[in-house]
């Protein structure tokens, strides 16, 4: 698990792709306020061509949470929110 992305800069060319595009889009400090953890198999060179890019937060209100995504990034093909409820942490 990632929490910064600047070691994609000096990836793969897939690693690379996908630092363009996050940044491009804002991605990571458009999600700062969740914590998110770039996650999965392209982070670690073991993707194939079907691979996916998973990033996970740390989410409270999930309905505030999924009104700011759909409108951050809604309109963008391919958008999707899985919901799927962990074990609750005491902090």
């Amino acid at each position: 698990m990632f929490t910064s992305i600047t070691y994609l800069q000096s990836g793969n060319e897939k690693q690379q792709k996908i630092y363009d595009v996050l940044n491009s889009l804002n991605i990571m400090e458009d999600l700062a306020l969740y914590n998110p953890v770039l996650c999965g198999t392209i982070p670690i060179r073991i993707d194939t061509p079907q691979s996916d890019l998973d990033i996970v937060m740390e989410v409270y209100n999930f309905d505030v949470f999924e009104q700011e995504m759909r409108s951050l990034y809604g309109s963008y093909g391919g958008f999707n929110i899985k919901k799927k409820k962990l074990k609750v942490l005491n902090r």
